[in-house]
């Protein structure tokens, strides 16, 4: 009897090792759902999130630099009062950028070009 239940118990572990190992079950319904056109948007979404994050990066640093640039030449650029704010103000074509004295808050205002009407 015992080389029964033995025998039982290594029949038991070989059906373990063909199951879920995470659930611990076999059959229809318990493996992982693969849909080609959902795994497809998953790759397209992660290409496109990768692709943002990396443009993150980048847009950060060059509004570092930027921001840098205005406050290495302020006495250039001037100082001038923004209600009680005192701001560095940059023209450059038809967007005038606003940075905040002390502050890296940087705006942009593109000014609106009026055409004439006929």
């Amino acid at each position: 009897m015992n080389s029964d239940n033995n025998h039982k118990e290594d029949n038991t572990d070989e059906l373990m090792s063909t199951k879920n190992p995470e659930l611990g079950l076999t059959g229809k319904g318990v493996a992982p759902i693969s849909i080609p056109v959902v795994n497809r948007a998953i790759a397209k979404y992660v290409a496109a999130r990768d692709a943002r994050m990396e443009l993150t990066t980048t847009e950060v640093e060059t509004k570092r630099a930027f921001i840098k640039a205005l406050r290495d030449n302020q006495d250039k650029i001037g100082i001038v009062k923004d209600g009680e704010t005192e701001v560095i103000k940059y023209k450059h074509d038809d967007v005038t950028w606003t940075l905040k004295h002390g502050k890296d808050e940087l705006k942009s205002h593109r000014e609106k070009v009026e055409q004439d009407e006929e």
